[in-house]
């Protein structure tokens, strides 16, 4: 048997396909010898192709031609004479003894392959060269190399390649060249970590013939296809290619259609942008089914994917206020779609109407017609309003020459207004001011004018305040505070709003929605004291202010409880009132008595000894509190017991003196409380009064000796019950 060289040529792109280069960074492939004794291969980057008019990529691995080559297979040294064409090479190849080795070839970092799924790859080879081969000329033996996933040897091999000797049947014109489908194995591995690793192993490892081939290179080529993202950025408009996002909210236009989105294909780095994308557009009446026919239908292409495509929608298709959902379907040069996508837009064609023009209460001139107003310089308002639901802006400009199409522009709120201030020229001429409203497809209304008399030195008319504010100027603490404001009657119907404020401070605010209308602050908004309250007018937000001020006073209420009296309602006895918790707390305080309805005392003082006057009578207190700023308050306290008479607390009264007859005795009556204002001595003599008045003495007689001689003392007062009291008896 004799070695035959193979030599086989790389292979190149068929007419009419792709090529992309790609780059990878495979692992290293090995061989196994006998078992798993490995050999490193290391592989290169080279040119992928394509079949037919799809995307694809290929990992290679190449052996340099002198130092890499590997034998795949049985090889003996011991079976070939170094003296035969290659022996040298085949013998340094093998293995010192006879063995049989296999390859695994790892693809790593594929990226795109993580990326896709197994529908979108279409095909896959493993594809190996050899350059020199062990066979069997005489009995034509084929050889056989089986593909397996990986270095799993247990399963069925995935494909396997045969090959013959030249002039032998199943001879090929490349019998060098192997190529092994891979499909099955690469749709296993998309959706992966972007590897993929192949084994080669002859189909019969017991003799060289078998299967014995040295190994020039190997590559993995995978032929896929996804599907193009779906259109992004849709845009309409009357410039081509549409400049206005189109989204669910109908964008309005009123001319020419453009319609424009972008697609992109996720697969143009593989196909180097030569595979077309299109973009099919189809027009509807809004919320027609997308199944129906529609009224308008264009493919469209762009050289390259990933770019914007547009295209024109003629007028004539579109009517007059309708609005339409535009949908844009994807397509990329193989005929796979993305999802369709929608949007909507309206057609506009009519005119709004002119808007109106009116000027506003609360600036510093407000130009009504009929009367010198303001001055050179002195700037005036006015509000734009009207021309349609569906106006979006308004253009205005004043003065001499003015022009909507060179003023500014406002979006139509409601309340859009704007400034303008005469020169002098208006003066001797007239104030003008013009507006146009612009509805959302860009059409323009005819142009309102507002003509109005500029005052001069000797003819201005004074504006009248915007408003103006009556109420009370002091109210109490406790209560509600309203005051009502006017408009004035510049203001042609009722509009705007007033706040009431102290500092920076809000307390309360109205809208005009009659002439007159009242703000109320509730009660104990404002504290104790003077106030100054800021009452400003503005007709809507953005338009000129305009305040005036009015003081007010707040007078505070105390809030007291019921004072109560303790103690003994008795003449001579002290009561002692209780005026509580009082808020907040007075700064003088005074306590008013009275017995009945007779006032019996005031003062600061919480104490009262009964009078005699208040006998027979009920007595009460008012505490009366004062404290600057709040209105002084009394309160009265329940009436007490009818006031009794006084006692007199008084001690038993003794017999001063020699008790003998011819001298003279007094009587002492010691310290009563109250004082008596009379005091009466009434002596006795066993019993018998001999002397009554208001002598404390008594001259002792002959006749009375060995009887018992006794004084009483008797104590009256006004408001109290009279006292007696007699001495102890003492014999004369």
């Amino acid at each position: 048997m004799s070695p035959r060289r193979r030599t086989i040529a790389l292979i190149s792109a068929l007419a009419g396909t792709l090529i992309a280069t790609v780059a990878f960074a495979p692992t290293a492939a090995v061989a196994e010898m006998a078992s798993d004794d490995p050999m490193p291969i290391v592989p290169e980057l080279v040119y992928a192709t394509s079949g037919t008019v799809q995307n694809s990529l290929s990992g290679p691995s190449a052996f340099d031609p002198i130092d890499d080559r590997t034998w795949l297979g049985f090889c003996d040294p011991a079976e070939v004479d170094p003296a035969e064409s290659y022996g040298e090479v085949i013998i340094e190849a093998c293995d010192e003894s006879p063995s049989s080795q296999r390859m695994i070839w790892t693809f790593d970092d594929q990226n795109v392959l993580a990326e896709l799924s197994a529908d979108d790859i279409v095909s896959a080879r493993f594809q190996m060269s050899a350059d020199l081969a062990w066979v069997d000329e005489v009995d034509c033996r084929q050889g056989a190399l089986e593909l397996y996933a990986g270095a799993d040897w247990s399963q069925e091999p995935a494909t396997v390649e045969t090959y013959a000797p030249s002039g032998c049947e199943g001879a090929r014109a490349w019998n060098g060249y192997f190529s092994f489908d891979a499909t099955d194995l690469a749709k296993q591995a998309a959706s992966g970590d972007g590897s993929l690793a192949v084994g080669i192993k002859a189909a019969d490892e017991t003799c060289m013939s078998c299967g014995w081939n040295r190994v020039k290179s190997a590559g993995l080529q995978i032929v896929f296809n996804r599907a193009p993202a779906d259109a992004t950025s849709l845009q309409v408009g009357t410039s081509y290619p549409g400049t206005e996002p189109c989204t669910s909210t109908p964008q309005w236009l009123n001319s020419d259609v453009y319609a424009s989105a972008y697609v992109a294909d996720p697969d143009t780095p593989f196909h180097g942008g030569g595979a077309k994308v299109t973009a099919t557009f189809e027009v509807f009446p809004a919320g027609q089914s997308p199944d129906a026919t529609p009224i308008f239908e264009l493919t469209a292409t762009e050289k390259y994917a990933d770019a914007r495509i547009a295209v024109t929608i003629p007028p004539d298709l579109l009517t007059d206020g309708a609005l339409y959902d535009l949908w844009v379907t994807s397509r990329d040069g193989y005929g796979k779609a993305g999802e369709p996508v929608h949007c909507t837009f309206g057609v506009d064609r009519t005119d709004p109407e002119p808007p109106t023009i009116t000027p506003v209460v609360g600036g510093q001139a407000v130009y009504v017609t009929g009367e010198p107003r303001g001055g050179a310089g002195i700037p005036g308002y006015f509000w734009i309003s009207g021309g349609g639901a569906d106006v979006e802006t308004y253009r205005f400009s004043g003065g001499t020459s003015a022009y909507c199409g060179t003023g500014s522009s406002a979006p139509a709120t409601g309340t859009t207004g704007f400034p303008f201030t005469p020169d002098s020229r208006a003066v001797f001429t007239e104030g003008r001011v013009v507006a146009c409203a612009v509805d959302k497809a860009g059409n323009w209304s005819q142009t309102s004018t507002y003509i109005f008399d500029v005052a001069s030195s000797d003819n201005a008319v004074a504006t009248p305040p915007a408003i103006t504010v009556s109420g009370a100027s002091s109210y109490s603490y406790g209560s509600n505070y309203a005051s009502s404001i006017a408009l004035s009657t510049d203001a042609i119907t009722p509009y705007g709003a007033v706040t009431v404020s102290e500092g920076s401070t809000v307390l309360g605010s109205a809208t005009f929605d009659a002439r007159t209308e009242s703000v109320t602050l509730p009660a104990k908004k404002l504290s104790v004291g003077s106030h100054t309250l800021t009452y400003t007018y503005q007709a809507f937000p953005g338009a000129p202010k305009w305040s005036t001020t009015k003081s007010v006073k707040v007078v505070g209420e105390f809030v007291a409880p019921t004072p109560t009296i303790s103690g003994t309602a008795k003449v001579g006895k002290t009561l002692t009132a209780s005026r509580g918790t009082w808020s907040p707390t007075p700064s003088t305080v005074t306590y008013v008595w009275k017995a009945g309805s007779t006032t019996i005392k005031s003062s600061s003082s919480n104490q009262l000894v009964i009078p005699a006057s208040a006998r027979g009578k009920q007595i009460t207190v008012s505490v009366v509190g004062a404290r600057s700023g709040y209105t002084t308050k009394t309160v009265t306290s329940a009436k007490t017991t009818t006031v009794a008479a006084g006692t007199f607390i008084a001690p038993r009264p003794y017999i001063k003196g020699t008790v003998e007859y011819g001298h003279t005795v007094s009587a002492v009556r010691g310290t009563w409380s109250p004082s008596p204002s009379s005091v009466t001595y009434v002596w006795k003599i066993n019993r018998t009064v001999v002397k009554r008045g208001t002598s404390a003495s008594l001259v002792l007689r002959k006749v009375w000796t060995g009887k018992k001689v006794t004084v009483t003392v008797v104590g009256s007062r006004t408001g109290y019950t009279s006292k007696t009291i007699t001495s102890y008896a003492k014999t004369i």
